[in-house]
């Protein structure tokens, strides 16, 4: 703990990924772990390892204040279910990570990118992408509504998984949208993330939305061979936009695993206008239901929220409830789409992102194919598809594209963590990436 401390004493400074240190905190808990150790008590699955958490996440007496003005001061009264259970298992948790205002958008100023400051980190969970790059905590829980798990670990070149809507319960979590919001994990190796995920899972009794089938462990699956596997490789969409250092990336990761034994296949997601849909259906459920959940502080702290999500706030009370329906329709095109796939393939590969982390001065992402697109929307565009449709997705990364991370993302079937982790491991096993750091990390 005292080296976790430490090493965000020295990297904070260029990259400003906390919203709450917890040193005191944190190095009484480490001291207690110690103790359990010299008494040979039985310990649990993360005895002593330093975390990190979203500061959209409860835990009992710690801040937590979403990034926003109008929570300010605020202090849990009870953990949330996701960090009472790390705690449980003995992770000591030593800081919350920064997030964008209530989760909106994908920039989490003025967090910065572990592999360069003058970068993104991703968002809304960038402070948890960043810290876990630059070496601060051996992991992270954010929560990803569309793409904001998967976002960071691409851009700052660590593992992002995204469970099946459901298998990780959401009480004590702040909302984004809550037909969307998704707990996940950052980490930096595939076998830390399966062993935080099945700490994590499972059913939540005070979450209603829970998956309440008990959950099957998966980081005991992970030296399972992979041979057989079908893997999916969409034929358009994903592939149009997408810088050619990158592109480059993801074929790294495609060949690991038919070097590993899978079999690659060519699919067509079908209705096409499921991927074309995708992002403003996105949009609009999560600017309606965010609005509906801020509808009384919209009025009475108005003037708390900051500009640009208080413009998002009130977009979503102005929308009509027919465009909240039709967004919903477009949404089961995306289910149907993927739930054709997967009885043909276990696992349908795409880009983790088209670009890398874009400079924060720069708003427009050039692609050596496809149109130019805003950063935002282009941010998201491979990302927010798998939330409209609960599915697992999982981003391994694979290298580096002009000295910044890249990845791919692995979207599996419902509930199948598994098969994701494992084909995430043979990819891990292969492409030489495991083990990289970037230079602020270590010095």
């Amino acid at each position: 703990m005292r080296a976790a401390l430490e090493q965000a004493d020295r990297v904070e400074g260029d990259l400003s990924f906390f919203a709450h240190r917890l040193d005191e905190r944190a190095l009484k808990q480490a001291e207690a772990a110690d103790a359990r150790r010299q008494q040979e008590a039985t310990l649990g699955a993360l005895d002593g390892i330093p975390f990190t958490l979203k500061d959209l996440i409860d835990v009992e007496g710690v801040p937590t204040e979403a990034g926003s003005r109008v929570l300010t001061g605020n202090v849990a009264a009870r953990s949330a279910t996701s960090a009472a259970r790390l705690e449980s298992a003995g992770a000591v948790l030593l800081a919350k990570a920064r997030t964008h205002e209530f989760a909106f958008g994908g920039t989490t100023l003025p967090a910065r990118n572990a592999w360069d400051p003058d970068r993104i980190p991703g968002g809304s969970s960038g402070g948890s992408g960043s810290s876990v790059a630059a070496g601060v905590g051996a992991f992270s829980l954010g929560t990803d509504s569309a793409g904001s798990v998967r976002s960071p670990a691409t851009f700052n070149g660590v593992v992002g998984l995204k469970p099946t809507y459901g298998k990780v319960g959401r009480s004590g979590v702040v909302p984004l949208a809550w037909t969307l919001d998704t707990v996940g994990v950052l980490a930096r190796s595939v076998a830390d993330t399966a062993l935080v995920y099945d700490t994590i899972a499972g059913p939540d009794p005070l979450d209603h939305t829970s998956i309440q089938t008990p959950h099957e462990p998966t980081a005991s699956a992970l030296e399972a061979s992979i041979a057989g596997l079908r893997v999916g490789v969409p034929d358009a969409y994903f592939f149009e936009t997408i810088q050619a250092p990158v592109a480059h990336q993801v074929q790294h990761g495609v060949d690991a695993l038919e070097a590993a034994g899978a079999e690659i296949v060519s699919i067509t997601l079908t209705p096409e206008e499921a991927t074309d849909t995708a992002l403003t259906a996105a949009f609009v459920i999560i600017a309606a239901e965010s609005a509906a959940w801020h509808g009384e502080w919209l009025v009475s702290r108005r003037d708390d929220y900051g500009a640009d999500v208080l413009r998002y706030l009130d977009m979503g009370r102005e929308l009509a409830a027919s465009t909240y329906v039709d967004a919903q329709r477009a949404r089961q095109l995306s289910v149907e789409a993927f739930n054709s796939a997967l009885r043909e393939v276990d696992v349908v590969v795409t880009p983790g992102q088209g670009h890398v982390a874009p400079r924060v001065d720069e708003e427009t992402i050039v692609y050596d194919r496809g149109e130019p697109a805003h950063r935002d929307p282009a941010g998201i565009r491979n990302l927010a598809i798998v939330n409209l449709t609960g599915l697992p997705g999982l981003i391994v990364p694979t290298g580096l594209a002009n000295g910044m991370p890249a990845g791919i993302q692995l979207i599996g079937r419902p509930c199948a963590e598994a098969t994701l982790l494992r084909a995430g491991k043979a990819i891990e096993e292969r492409v030489g990436y495991l083990g990289s750091r970037p230079p602020i990390a270590s010095g």
